[in-house]
């Protein structure tokens, strides 16, 4: 999306992709907020792809509960929850990128770059070098400054970092269950055994009779595919689905680190991070598909001010630092207060719709959070604690290094 952005402000981009080809399955799904793509301005072309995924009519969250008005929401939202299929929404980046006149070289990875002047050579796989103004480090948790920093997490804080686990099948049942709605999200349904950390299903129809039915977990050790697989198996049973097909089968870990939020999308003159390794996956949620096109728009007016001189964009770092806060609060709880993670989901998605789904896009408000931190009274004492030693660590400056100042 950071390709497109800067094409469109006249730069000249080349894209390289260490993959050979995006036929990977994946989905990625967000609440499609069009009035805050319009505040910030995210470009014509970015805002098209989103607008191209599949659009529910409703989304749902289901969790055991005295009855069903407590067990189950079901919500409609001014912003439609919308789904991504990667494999057709990279052609169709792929083909923007071509006609806005950017360069994608596929099969070839970045090994480094060095300083050359006021700008920066870059060295691939394959021998070759590219000369650019500028550099934007978007490999993820690939990158290795950040594949260092979770390593080193890990070896200090054995069994005490979270991270959300899932296989996902696209399936076609035999027959459709009755309370399949093919307009329905099922975001999060709790109602299936528990053991270590939090596990539930996510539900998403891809068409009259194509479901991607996902079992995830928040958990501290680790699923094995084969239980994840159980899930999903003992899941259809409960739901009537005896026959069906395994169209599609998609899996992985993401970690839930705190300090991944608090990375610097401008590390040097020049040299800059997008997406996980400028510090824009949420740590608690994973939620980043609309936080990245949002991104995409301020770090390609920033890099435009660099090269060219044009007006500075306004900078975010205060809201990004709140959410990185109570990204780091929110685990700490987990991990240390004594927090039940299945209660603390459910009392979450009970909350106003309108205020959770901000919350979970990253565009929330000083007011909606406040009033979200009000609700959590029944969890006071493991998030009044986690808060305390969040706060004094940040004191101490053993928190995430802050950004470097404006230039």
């Amino acid at each position: 999306m950071l390709a497109l952005a800067l094409l469109e402000a006249k730069l000249r981009v080349t894209v390289v992709e260490a993959r050979t080809d995006y036929s990977r399955p994946q989905f990625w799904s967000f609440w499609l907020d069009a009035d805050w793509l319009d505040q910030q301005n995210v470009s014509p072309t970015v805002r098209a792809l989103l607008e191209s995924g599949r659009r529910h009519g409703c989304w749902s969250f289901l969790a055991t509960g005295s009855t069903e008005h407590d067990s189950r929401r079901r919500i409609r939202t001014r912003a439609p929850y919308t789904t991504l299929a990667a494999p057709e929404f990279y052609r169709q980046a792929t083909a923007a990128l071509t006609a806005l006149g950017g360069t994608l070289r596929m099969g070839v990875a970045v090994t480094g770059w060095t300083r050359t002047g006021s700008g920066w050579l870059v060295k691939l796989s394959d021998g070759g070098e590219i000369a650019a103004d500028a550099v934007v480090e978007a490999r993820g948790l690939a990158a290795p400054e950040v594949a260092a920093a979770v390593a080193d997490w890990k070896q200090r804080a054995p069994g005490r970092w979270w991270h959300q686990v899932f296989t996902g099948w696209v399936v076609r049942p035999e027959s459709v269950p009755d309370g399949w709605q093919t307009d329905e999200a099922v975001v999060m349904d709790a109602r299936i055994a528990q053991s270590d950390g939090f596990r539930f299903i996510y539900r998403l129809p891809l068409g009259a009779d194509r479901f991607l039915v996902e079992a995830t977990a928040f958990v501290t050790g680790d699923v094995a595919p084969t239980e994840r697989e159980a899930m999903l198996r003992a899941y259809l049973a409960n739901e009537g689905v005896e026959r069906f097909a395994v169209i599609e089968t998609e899996q992985a870990t993401l970690p839930m680190l705190p300090f991944l939020g608090g990375r610097s999308r401008h590390q040097d003159g020049g040299l800059y991070a997008i997406g996980t390794a400028g510090g824009q996956m949420r740590a608690t949620t994973g939620y980043s598909v609309l936080q990245s096109a949002v991104e995409s728009a301020r770090l390609s007016r920033l890099i435009r001010h660099d090269l060219t001189g044009t007006k500075r964009p306004t900078d975010d770092r205060f809201a990004r630092r709140r959410r990185d806060l109570y990204d780091r609060i929110f685990l700490r709880a987990l991990t240390t207060g004594g927090a039940d993670p299945r209660r603390v989901f459910s009392h979450f998605f009970r909350q106003p719709p309108g205020r959770v789904v901000r919350f979970l896009q990253g565009n929330s408000t000083l007011l909606d959070e406040l009033r979200l931190i009000g609700s959590f009274g029944p969890f006071a004492r493991p998030f009044s604690r986690a808060t305390l030693a969040e706060l004094v660590r940040t004191k101490k400056g053993t928190g995430p290094k802050p950004d470097p100042p404006a230039s």
